[in-house]
């Protein structure tokens, strides 16, 4: 079942790559950022990763808390090409797919197909192969995983829900700042 804005965000308690415990409860009174990614061979989301790890560090700063759900086991995660460059995110690995379902984050292969096809990806697709992204596959994951993101207030309500409408399709950056930002007065 799918998450809409202004549900109670649903808890989990798990262990981030680093062995530090991870619960939506121990966020209660912080913005946070929840992003499900399908695993760490896919090349859209390594395209995203790279766009956050520029913009991040400043919004962590703002007191914003990010964290990133892999269907890859944690071991994969530490050994992936972007994990050095997200400090202060919480990286975990979810390859059950449990929290993933609390989430109502799920498969689709017709916007896994649309990906390819749409021209608006098509600039992304350059990027991909300019940086020789997507040669490597991982057992045992889903080709087929849609990504999701959820914007999380103080009082643990869903702000925002989007559940992406192909691979590349993620909550907009600007919207993003704007949520680390909102009720901030210069």
């Amino acid at each position: 079942m799918k998450i809409k804005d202004n549900d109670i965000a649903p808890r989990f308690e798990v262990v981030d790559i680093y062995g530090a415990p991870v619960s939506l409860e121990s966020f209660r009174g912080k913005k946070v950022y929840l992003s499900f990614f399908r695993n760490t061979a896919c090349p859209f989301c390594n395209i995203r990763v790279i766009q956050l790890a520029k913009v991040l560090p400043g919004l962590i700063e703002e007191g914003l808390v990010p964290v990133f759900f892999f269907e890859s086991p944690g071991r994969v995660i530490k050994r992936s090409s972007f994990c050095d460059q997200l400090g202060g995110v919480h990286l975990v690995g979810d390859p059950e797919k449990e929290v993933y379902g609390k989430y109502g984050v799920s498969n689709s292969l017709l916007k896994m197909v649309s990906t390819v096809v749409n021209g608006k990806n098509r600039e992304t697709l350059n990027e991909i192969k300019r940086l020789g992204l997507g040669k490597e596959s991982q057992k045992g994951n889903t080709k087929t995983l849609i990504p999701a993101d959820f914007l999380i207030n103080e009082q643990g309500e869903v702000e925002q829900a989007y559940y992406a409408s192909d691979l590349n399709d993620r909550l907009p950056i600007e919207t993003l700042e704007a949520f680390v930002r909102q009720g901030v007065t210069a």
